[in-house]
């Protein structure tokens, strides 16, 4: 199992290669069967259907016993979500993040989507690392790489609360990379995967934009 790589591949085929019981920590935010494109880009897998039965039963596989998991989701999926969590994970929060100010641009009949929520729950036995509400302050990315960009700051506050240094990460959707800078950043390994090669071009240069990093 080679450490510190992000796999420009499907998630649900290279996890096979992944050992039991493995991943101290798993962190992402997958497809919600929403399609988030610019005009004239392909669909992708994922754009208009819910992958999330499909990976469940691989991410139970490769966590370990005391580990946690921590998955985006939105209000439109989490009726049919959080059944299917609770078959494979403990839950123990449905976390709030406050994604401050909206753009102001949202109009009609909705009001400003300000918020996303985050399913946080374990294997077994999981402990934080700390106290920490489950409502969390964090601006929303202005110049995404990434049409669902999440801020590093946000993703690494999982990280701390829920792994310790040279824990093993996974992020399954790594998109343009944020958990791998996330882990970097921390002195955590992790293992990502992507299937638009253009996403992972975009990760491989955020790390190696990191200060210092070799």
């Amino acid at each position: 199992m080679k450490l510190d790589v992000i796999y420009n591949k499907d998630c649900l085929e290279g996890m096979k290669r992944l050992p039991d019981e493995s991943i101290d920590l798993i962190v992402t935010d997958p497809p919600y069967g929403i399609a988030y494109k610019q005009k004239n880009k392909p669909y992708m897998i994922g754009d208009l259907v819910n992958c999330l039965d499909y990976a469940l039963p691989e991410f139970y596989r490769v966590l370990k016993k005391k580990g946690a998991i921590y998955i985006f989701t939105s209000f439109k999926m989490l009726d049919s979500w959080l059944h299917r969590f609770q078959m494979f994970f403990k839950m123990h929060n449905l976390i709030i993040w406050d994604k401050q100010r909206n753009s102001g641009l949202q109009m009609g009949s909705n009001y400003g989507f300000r918020y996303e929520m985050i399913f946080f729950g374990s294997k077994g036995l999981h402990k934080l690392n700390g106290y920490c509400d489950d409502i969390l302050d964090y601006a929303r990315v202005k110049k995404r790489k990434h049409p669902t960009e999440k801020p590093v700051e946000l993703i690494k506050k999982f990280i701390e609360m829920s792994s310790k240094e040279k824990d093993i990460v996974l992020d399954p959707f790594i998109g343009s990379g944020t958990t791998a800078v996330a882990c970097r950043q921390l002195g955590r390994h992790y293992i990502g995967y992507e299937i638009n090669k253009e996403y992972c071009e975009i990760a491989k240069q955020r790390l190696a934009n990191i200060k210092g990093d070799k």
